[in-house]
């Protein structure tokens, strides 16, 4: 039976109880030692997310891209679901290391986790405990920590290790929040610092008066000499934001790659030249030579707002739409913030959606462009909701990457893909080719080539029928390893393709530079070819593909006109709603079927 895979958040420095481990990369300690084996005796595989050395569980659990969190704390916690894992009294005040589960977490989790906790007993707790200090390997950061319980273990007093380890976990806590409304990376003031301000000073009468501007950057694009280009960036807007406050206005780190100021301005006649001129400055927060996209959402507050969680999210929403479209900044209007209540509540049901099945994979058939034979096609992942039905893959895919879910997204429809492969292998079509489009996280993560490919040795299918569409930005991610990868794909004979050319053409001098079998007109491209240098602009890409000795995939065709040109100017292969609609794996199969026993019976 398949595992439900679930996800938390853990805190990096509370060693030996939950540590992060840098040699090896991940967490060690006696949470972690307890999960692993609750996941070997249920029914959930329980996963840490992004294991490093920064605490990011406020961040994840605000954000809800997590199930539960680790929680070490005093007193009692009222934040949903909580499963004590260790526990003890300092000065007549319970301290407990918990487990706080959110509500995005799957049904059954609670009831299960509870009933593993409580089926261990205070002294097997405690020796997994000293096992953990005298096992694991020793942190330099936390000799002290290592000194005092083995001084408890070696006095043979049991109970007080867990009360050394619960003290230290204390002071810990108190010294957070003796500085918790500073960020430490930039100096500046945070989400609870802003917060704060927010509930002491912003009135009735003020609050319609003031905006909230959201600033985000993203990471994945930044291009630039190697070294710590993220962290120059980050200083560099923190700096520059800095310089452009001013009295009144409250400035704050609000995530890993976003900031905000809340500022008293009126309406936009108040703000925008101001703006306009900042984000051209933010545009230089770069190291000499690089890009790095940047922008910002514009959210004029309202008589009736209150949360500053609420108005934060509505704002860096704003930020993330004008990232994706390229615009300096986008204002939150009525529709937009209607569009982000439904973005919301399909971002929190995406991971249950992977895991319980809802994702589906259809396919749209490519056609030869001389005969119009169907040879090939693109198998495109599709999510149909219970209550919402099918959801556009425009919509869901965006969520999935914000919630770092692309690469079960990927594994999930090369399954499929190379499940159809063998499908209709065994029914003698051998010939038949099936795309399938990567996510731009995936060919420069380590190791991809290797696990497709065992990932593949479960079918029997022609590896050079399985046809794997790479983006530019996805290259740009890693340029040295998803060279790699792409050798090895191509080493164990898969075909690799250059997705997504269109108006903008940086992407056609990748195909110098890696060993691409082919190349893909995107639908952008298309959309221009009936224009008046259309024919001119899409011959140009085609002679140059078959110059190289590649081959020309066209996507989205649309009309009659744009069939009849690529016709003319010689394009391998096209598919588009003109030609067909995307149909389920079984539909495509019986096509596939119809078309074979026709050609059968013309050649007798």
């Amino acid at each position: 039976m398949e595992k439900t895979i679930v996800y938390i958040a853990g805190c990096p420095d509370a060693y030996p109880v939950e540590y992060y481990d840098v040699q090896s990369g991940s967490y060690r300690g006696v949470i972690p030692q307890l999960l692993q084996q609750f996941s070997q005796q249920s029914d959930y595989e329980v996963r840490y997310y992004e294991p490093g050395q920064r605490d990011r569980r406020q961040h994840l659990a605000r954000n809800r891209q997590v199930d539960m969190v680790t929680c070490l704390e005093g007193g009692r916690s009222g934040r949903g679901e909580n499963v004590a894992v260790l526990a003890a009294e300092v000065d007549g005040e319970p301290v407990i290391c918990r487990l706080c589960l959110l509500d995005v977490a799957p049904a059954g989790l609670e009831q299960e986790l509870r009933a593993f906790m409580d089926g261990r007993t205070a002294e097997e707790r405690t020796g997994e405990l000293i096992a953990a200090v005298q096992g694991a390997p020793q942190p330099r950061e936390h000799r002290l920590e290592v000194a005092a319980v083995a001084m408890a273990v070696a006095a043979g007093i049991l109970a007080g290790v867990v009360t050394v380890l619960a003290l230290r976990l204390r002071r810990r806590l108190h010294q957070l929040d003796a500085a918790g409304e500073e960020d430490q990376e930039t100096g500046l003031g945070n989400r609870a610092s802003m917060d704060r301000w927010v509930r002491q000073r912003l009135t009735d009468r003020n609050r319609v008066l003031c905006t909230l501007f959201c600033f985000c950057f993203d990471p994945r694009r930044l291009r630039g000499p190697a070294g710590k280009e993220r962290e120059a960036v980050l200083h560099s807007m923190a700096s520059t934001l800095q310089a452009a406050s001013t009295e009144g206005d409250v400035l704050a780190r609000i995530s890993d790659n976003g900031f905000a100021i809340l500022r008293l301005c009126g309406g936009q006649e108040g703000w925008d030249r101001w703006l306009t001129e900042l984000m051209e400055r933010l545009g230089d927060c770069v190291p000499e030579g690089g890009t790095c996209p940047v922008a910002a959402g514009v959210y004029p507050l309202k008589a009736g707002d209150r949360n500053l969680d609420e108005m934060l999210y509505r704002g860096v929403q704003a930020a993330k739409a004008a990232l994706e479209q390229g615009e300096a900044y986008r204002v939150c209007s009525e529709k937009a913030m209607a569009s982000d209540v439904e973005e919301e509540r399909l971002q929190g049901d995406i991971r249950r959606a992977l895991n319980s099945g809802e994702f589906r994979v259809e396919i749209q058939f490519y056609v030869d462009g001389d005969s119009g034979r169907i040879v090939g096609g693109e198998a495109l992942p599709t999510w149909e909701h219970p209550d919402r039905g099918s959801v556009p893959l425009e919509r869901f895919l965006p969520i999935a990457e914000r919630e770092e879910l692309t690469d079960q997204l990927d594994a999930h429809n090369l399954e499929e893909a190379c499940a159809f492969l063998d499908n209709i292998r065994q029914q003698g079509l051998e010939d038949f080719f099936l795309c399938c489009r990567l996510s731009r996280t995936a060919i420069a993560g380590q190791g991809f080539a290797q696990r497709l490919g065992e990932m593949a040795e479960r079918y029997a299918f022609r590896r050079e029928r399985l046809i794997l569409g790479l983006t530019e930005a996805g290259i740009a991610r890693d340029p040295q390893e998803a060279a790699r990868n792409i050798q090895a794909l191509k080493d164990m004979g898969f075909k690799v393709v250059l997705t997504g050319v269109g108006r903008r053409f940086t992407a056609l001098f990748d195909l110098g530079d890696y060993p691409f079998d082919g190349v893909t007109l995107g639908r952008e491209l298309m959309e221009q070819a009936e224009s008046a240098a259309g024919p001119a602009v899409v011959g140009g890409v085609i002679r140059m593909g078959h110059e190289l000795g590649i081959s020309v995939l066209a996507e989205g065709v649309e009309s009659v006109e744009q069939v009849r040109l690529l016709r003319r100017l010689s394009c391998d292969v096209m598919r588009g709603d003109q030609l067909y609609h995307a149909i389920p794996p079984w539909e495509a199969r019986k096509k596939l079927l119809e078309q074979s026993n026709e050609e059968s019976r013309c050649e007798r």
